[in-house]
Order: C-alpha cells, then sequence, then structure tokens
C-alpha cells in the first residue's frame, strides 16, 4: 500500500513541478503575462476575454484603419510622444472612454442591448468611421445584445501599443502607412478568469506555484547549510562546545520565528520604500528576504539531529580507533562522520520544504510574505477569498494545488528518512 501512496505522491509532485517549469511556455500560447493588467476584463469569470499586451497574432482588417487615422491622411502619425504614438494616444482615450461607460453601470457583468450600445459609441466617437463599433458590425451571435467578450472584441483595434506600432515603421519616418500597418490584435480568452486588476488566473497559478517552489526549496538549502555544519561540529567537537550548543537552540528554539520572519518583512519593506525601490525591485528584495528569514529559522531541530548523529558516530568503534591512532578531528569528520550523516541528514531537510511551502503561503496570505506584483500561492489564495462568493474556483484551485503540493512532498520525505533511517541503523 506504501509503494502506491509513493507512486502517486511522486506523480502528482512530477506533475506540479512540470506545471510550474512550464509557466513561461504556457504564458506565450494563451498570451498573457502573470503582471498583465486588463481594465476591460477585471474580475471576469472564466472564459472572459482581452486583448494580450504583446500579441501572438494579428488580424488583417483594413477597413478599420481609418478609425485610427484620426485626420484621415491615409497614415498612423507615430511621433513618439511620451511613449505613444499621437493618433494611438486619441484611439486609447476613445477605448477609455468606451470602457468608463460600460463600467459605470450598476451591474457591469450584464450585456446591453444594441440600442444602449450605440447610444455610448455615438455620446464617444463622432468620427464616421465609428461606424465600425455600431452594434448590427460586430454583434457576433446575432442577438442584438453587447456582450462582455463581443466589447472586448470591438474595442481591440483601439489597443494597439506604441513600441510596437513604432516597430512597424520600416522607413522610420514617423507614420505608419497602410502597406506598413501589422494589424490590429486578437482577443485572446482567459480560461480561469481574472482577477481584479485583469490578470489571468491560470499564468499567475503557474508562476505562483513556481515561486512558492522557488522560495521553499532555497530556504531548505540555507536551514540544511546551516544546521548541517553547526550540528556536526557540535557533535564532533563535544565538551562545553556541545552543552553550550544545546543551550543555545534551546533558547532560539523558543523564539516565535514566525513574529521574527514578519518582523524581518516589514523591515524589508522599509527599507525598500528607503532608498526608492519600487515594483518588480521591491517585491523581489522582499522574496530575498523571505527564503532568507524562513531558511535562519528551520535549522533548529535539523541541527540538533545531525549533532545527534554526528555524536553517535563518534562513539563508534572504528572512529574511536582513528583517533586512538592520532588522527585529528577534521580527517575524522570529512572521512567518517560526514559520508555516514549525509543520507539521513538529507532525508531529514527534505521535510522541510512541506513545511515552508505552508509557512510561506500562511505569510503571503497574511501580506508579509511574497510582495505584488509576484504571485505566490498564498498570494492567490488570499485574492480568492474576496474572489469566492462570485467563482469558488478562485479560491479552490489555488487551495487545491498547495494541499496536493504539500501532502506529495511530506510523503515522498518521509519515506526517504524511513529508507535512511534503516540503512543507517539510527533512531527515526
Amino acid at each position: 500500500m506504501s509503494r502506491f501512496v509513493n507512486a502517486i505522491a511522486l506523480l502528482v509532485l512530477a506533475t506540479l513541478v512540470l506545471a510550474a517549469l512550464s509557466a513561461g511556455l504556457v504564458s506565450k500560447l494563451i498570451g498573457f503575462d502573470y503582471d498583465e493588467i486588463h481594465l476591460e476584463s477585471r474580475n471576469g469569470l472564466r472564459g472572459v476575454w482581452s486583448v494580450p499586451a504583446v500579441f501572438p497574432e494579428r488580424v488583417e482588417n483594413q477597413s478599420w484603419f481609418e478609425m485610427i487615422d484620426a485626420n484621415g491622411d491615409g497614415r498612423i502619425e507615430c511621433r513618439n510622444v511620451r511613449g505613444r504614438c499621437n493618433e494611438l494616444l486619441r484611439g486609447d482615450l476613445l477605448r477609455m472612454e468606451i470602457l468608463m461607460s460600460w463600467f459605470d453601470r450598476d451591474d457591469p457583468d450584464s450585456s446591453l442591448s444594441c440600442v444602449q450600445w450605440d447610444q455610448i459609441i455615438n455620446e464617444q466617437c463622432t468620427l464616421p468611421s465609428c461606424r465600425e463599433l455600431w452594434c448590427d458590425r460586430i454583434d457576433k451571435d446575432g442577438n442584438s445584445q453587447m456582450e462582455r467578450r463581443e466589447m472586448v472584441q470591438a474595442l481591440a483595434p483601439l489597443s494597439l501599443r506604441y513600441p510596437e506600432m513604432n516597430a512597424a515603421d520600416a522607413n522610420r519616418d514617423g507614420f505608419i502607412a497602410q502597406s506598413e500597418f501589422p494589424g490590429f490584435p486578437t482577443p485572446r480568452q482567459h480560461y480561469l478568469g481574472t482577477d481584479a486588476l485583469g490578470r489571468d488566473r491560470l499564468v499567475r497559478l503557474l508562476f505562483g506555484l513556481r515561486i512558492t517552489l522557488l522560495v521553499a526549496l532555497a530556504a531548505a538549502l540555507v536551514s540544511t547549510l546551516l544546521g548541517t555544519v553547526l550540528g556536526l561540529a557540535s557533535g564532533v567537537i563535544g565538551g562545553w562546545v556541545d552543552r553550550t550548543f544545546l543551550r543555545f537552540l534551546e533558547v532560539l528554539q523558543s523564539v516565535p520565528f514566525i513574529v521574527v520572519v514578519i518582523l524581518l518583512s516589514l523591515l524589508a519593506r522599509e527599507f525598500a520604500l528607503s532608498v526608492s525601490l519600487r515594483g518588480q525591485q521591491s517585491a523581489f528584495l522582499q522574496v530575498m528576504v523571505l527564503f532568507l528569514a524562513l531558511g535562519a529559522v528551520q535549522w533548529f531541530s535539523l541541527a540538533r539531529y545531525a549533532r545527534g548523529l554526528a555524536s553517535d558516530l563518534m562513539e563508534a568503534p572504528f572512529v574511536k580507533a582513528m583517533v586512538g591512532m592520532g588522527y585529528g578531528l577534521p580527517t575524522v569528520l570529512f572521512r567518517h562522520v560526514l559520508p555516514n550523516s549525509t543520507l539521513p541528514i538529507l532525508a531529514f531537510a527534505s521535510l522541510l520544504v512541506p513545511t515552508v511551502v505552508l509557512e510561506e503561503a500562511f505569510l503571503s496570505f497574511l501580506g508579509f510574505g511574497v510582495q505584488p506584483p509576484y504571485p505566490s500561492l498564498g498570494v492567490l489564495l488570499n485574492d480568492g477569498v474576496g474572489w469566492m462568493r462570485y467563482d469558488a474556483t478562485a479560491l479552490w484551485i489555488p487551495m487545491g494545488v498547495l494541499v496536493l503540493l504539500s501532502w506529495s512532498l511530506f510523503v515522498l520525505g518521509d519515506s526517504w528518512r524511513k529508507r535512511s533511517v534503516g540503512r543507517t541503523g539510527g533512531n527515526p
């Protein structure tokens, strides 16, 4: 039975790791990034549509060209004005006005009748080319209702960005002629919906799983290094050094480590503000502090375990024989103690990974862990709690991933620990 459970756990863990590694590929395939904001699709349920910032494909439809070409000279002015093309800026302002009219309603998730939609277009756009936005031209299913998906598709031609348009200016004259025009972006579907900022939940889930795994592995590595070095050194040296080290561990283990990690997180946040770090730089600093702090408070039990292994090995007859023959402690440590304790220490350290996974999720859920724009499983759980009234999968999916990840890591780590203890003859 245990072999079957271990096989299931291994399969689950391999699937989750593969999903985390494929986050970048999935992001490119569906066209969205984890920090890409879409105001027109915010708080969208599964299947909502929006226009990717980097368009994987474009639609050739020259009949919309004149809508952007506001002055009607047959070309789109694309001189850099604060990072935007002049006429693209006017088109984007029109798009924002239409979006504001849509979301200012009492129920922005409901559809509009064709009469209501055409009234909005006539109020916001007076150009002759705005007829392309009338309901009879963009009502794909012919039900005389404008749905959010159809609204997003209708406004896609106004979602052009300056960098891509500037790259299409082959002759660098500051204008995009019809022959240079790359086409309009194609809206894409959010398979798990979007959050409050319109960010794709599926991509954020995969990247959040990756960040949670990286933080847990990095913190476990820090704990393993600290615990192994200090524990083995204490066990090998023995005497008053060993007794002092044990009392020191008892003092450290009495400190509420979660409070320490929260204080370090707050200090890192204040430091980022003091040196004017913003966005991803501040979030990256917070992630670094998080895994170092978690690693610095998780090594106590591992150090005690390593110290016990070293003490038992120092009492072994073959080690005593080496000491009696005049070999020094470094030789004993690197030739016998370290090789015989590596496997059980690594098996014990593997149990730290699921522990850190849960701690990272808990801290990020409270707001003291991974910070925006980076996602993590804890961040997604926090977002899902506020949205579960409308779509419970926003909470249950990241929660299910967290449970499966921690369960598979614990089952495999515990199985490895039992095997290593059986081989070395130590205490479990």
